[in-house]
């Protein structure tokens, strides 16, 4: 679940959030 395009520049939950339902809108 760690080899996702997330940004390392703000580890934050929404940023983590967001990469989610952007894989979910995928």
């Amino acid at each position: 679940m760690s080899a996702i395009a997330v940004p390392e520049k703000a580890p934050d939950d929404s940023s983590k959030l967001k990469t989610f339902l952007s894989i979910l809108r995928k």
